[in-house]
């Protein structure tokens, strides 16, 4: 017995009563002395076992174990724009009309950073994103009535006739606005 740890049942029974095998087992293995010290001290071994509870508990567990999560928002947050190329002053020597057919924006909400690049190409726009949060896995990009999942690197790539009005994070239940932005370049005084 010296070799090898006692079984559970073995266990209970030192615990119960502690014979001359248990001492002798017990006094050179110090798991099996540590679970029958546990053991002997809170007696739950071979107590009777707790009653059944009434069938209409057991009925309501089940039902409330059955109800969906309440799916939607748990918050709204409005994203703040922390850079926008358009209102930022070029250098003397990158003036000119390039500037018009790109735009980068960088918006922050939370721990939440969405960098957006458009490119206005001769039909239609150029859209990628990118979403980094360090508590944040899963981040969907909700474009106007349409949703974009991000591609395998992490970027949301799209292309539209005109940019979106309403662009919208959705990440952990929470959804995220980003401000409502004109995709008019303004003139220069």
């Amino acid at each position: 017995m010296t070799k090898t740890h006692l079984t559970r049942l073995q266990i209970i029974q030192a615990a119960k009563k502690l014979t001359e095998e248990f001492k002798k087992h017990l006094a050179e293995c110090s798991e099996c002395r540590d679970l029958v010290h546990f053991f002997s001290t809170f007696p739950v071994a071979g107590q009777v076992l707790l009653s059944e509870p009434p069938d209409s508990w057991t009925q309501k567990a089940i039902v409330v174990g059955k109800i969906p999560e309440k799916e939607g928002i748990l918050g709204k947050f409005r994203a703040r724009v922390i850079f926008d190329s358009w209102t930022t002053p070029q250098p003397v020597g990158i003036r000119g009309e390039n500037g018009l057919s790109h735009r980068r924006l960088r918006f922050e909400c939370r721990d939440i950073i969405v960098d957006i690049r458009a490119e206005k190409q001769k039909e239609n726009w150029l859209f990628i994103a990118q979403a980094a949060s360090d508590t944040i896995n899963e981040i969907l990009l909700k474009l106007d009535k349409r949703t974009i999942n991000p591609d395998p690197d992490g970027l949301y790539q799209w292309t539209a006739k005109r940019p979106p009005k309403k662009i919208t994070l959705l990440a952990d239940k929470n959804e995220i606005e980003l401000p409502e932005l004109s995709w008019k370049k303004p003139r220069k005084k």
